[in-house]
């Protein structure tokens, strides 16, 4: 049976290594990166500005709706994405009934700032401090985190198995 598994978090968690790593150990793996359904838009209005709700529903629809194909056609799906406990509900009607793994990164602010410094976008600190507030307190999602700070990826990778083995990522 093929799984879906959504791995989110501010940026600079370690989100994308984390996904490709997931998606690569995966018998038929597929790493779908939600970042690049915005690439698509022409005029793109900034995603992490109150105004583009709309669009940002609509992208998050169509990586819902790109996830169940591939999981219908039997492969293991890892979505990577900002993709906040304000957007489960979206992925749980898209996704229609599909078990779904719900596995936020969590790092401190600094690290996240250090990791997205090497990317080359200066507009990304502004981003970094904006959306990681967010991810601070999830309340019921508490239990999905998974600090990245100062961990190798293999020790990170060792964690997800166990809980993802255990359930405890499960969206209920």
């Amino acid at each position: 049976m093929p799984s879906l598994t959504i791995v989110s978090g501010s940026p600079g968690t370690g989100k994308t290594t984390i996904s490709k790593e997931l998606a690569r150990r995966a018998p038929g793996g597929v790493h779908i990166e939600s970042d690049e359904y915005y690439y698509v838009i022409v005029d793109l209005i900034a995603p992490s500005t109150p105004e583009s709700r709309a669009q940002n529903d609509t992208v998050l629809t169509a990586v819902a709706r790109a996830a169940a194909a591939y999981y219908e056609g039997g492969y293991d799906v890892v979505i990577e994405g900002v993709i906040g406990p304000w957007y489960l509900p979206l992925f749980v009607r898209e996704l229609g009934g599909v078990d779904v793994d719900y596995i936020v990164l969590r790092t401190t602010i600094e690290d996240a700032l250090e990791r997205v410094a090497v990317r080359n976008a200066p507009e990304m600190e502004d981003i970094v401090r904006k959306m990681h507030e967010p991810f601070l307190d999830l309340g019921p999602h508490e239990r999905n985190v998974v600090e990245t700070h100062a961990r190798t990826i293999d020790d990170i990778m060792a964690e997800i198995a166990r809980r993802q083995t255990s359930g405890e990522f499960r969206l209920t």
